[in-house]
């Protein structure tokens, strides 16, 4: 599970920055600071990183689809 969460984490604070990475440079006051800083952090995720926790991703869905098919 932790895996997952891992993947999760970085997929996900990656895609936050790409989607209002705009809003961010030129509209920076419609965020609160809190979300402003996650939003930034983002921007940190190199995208060997993003890459291999999409790959992260990939593995262990495939790993569970093959356990459900044991499951009747």
């Amino acid at each position: 599970m932790q895996l997952f969460n891992d993947a999760k984490k970085i997929i996900a604070i990656a895609e936050l920055y790409s989607i209002h990475e705009k809003d961010l440079k030129t509209r920076p006051e419609l965020f609160g600071a809190s979300l402003r800083y996650r939003i930034i952090a983002g921007s940190l995720v190199r995208a060997e990183d993003y890459v291999q926790a999409m790959r992260v991703r990939r593995d262990l869905a495939s790993a569970m689809q093959q356990i459900f098919t044991t499951i009747d």
